[in-house]
């Protein structure tokens, strides 16, 4: 009998160990995007973990309106650790950043005040990660 309690006592104190430090290690992640030329359209934004296809498959893509030539973005219940941004103003509406000779034709930006240009190569992890920790919860960036 004895031995039952000390199990399922230690089981008891293991499963809310575990749901505390789960309940720890997640956030909200604010996305704070300025420099909107207009506020036609929407903004989005395509959050990256390190094992994620930049730019082509995200962890997460999410749509706002943009209002004062500003939008911002909440991810709430977000696992602490490093991730990369783009953000987009979709002028047209249909969901894609648009290009013209491979280059691209919406207004657009990085995490990591990265900028894309003729010689800075493609965006990579490495160049656009952050750190998001309970300190570090903002993420501002300006479109170019």
């Amino acid at each position: 009998m004895k031995n039952y309690f000390i199990t399922w006592t230690g089981g008891v104190c293991f499963l809310f160990t575990g749901l505390l430090c789960q309940a720890q290690h997640n956030g909200t992640l604010t996305i704070k995007a300025t420099h909107f030329d207009h506020a036609n359209g929407v903004a989005v934004v395509q959050l990256y973990r390190e094992q994620d296809d930049i730019p082509e498959k995200p962890f997460m893509k999410s749509t706002g309106a943009i209002v004062k030539l500003e939008s911002t973005f909440t991810l709430s219940n977000l696992p602490y650790g490093e991730y990369a941004i783009i953000l987009f103003h979709d002028e047209n509406l249909n969901g894609i950043l648009d290009h013209k000779f491979g280059f691209p034709n919406e207004p657009m930006c990085f995490s990591n005040e990265w900028s894309l240009s003729l010689f800075s190569g493609m965006p990579t992890f490495k160049k656009l990660k952050f750190v998001f920790t309970a300190d570090r919860s903002t993420q501002e960036v300006k479109l170019k």
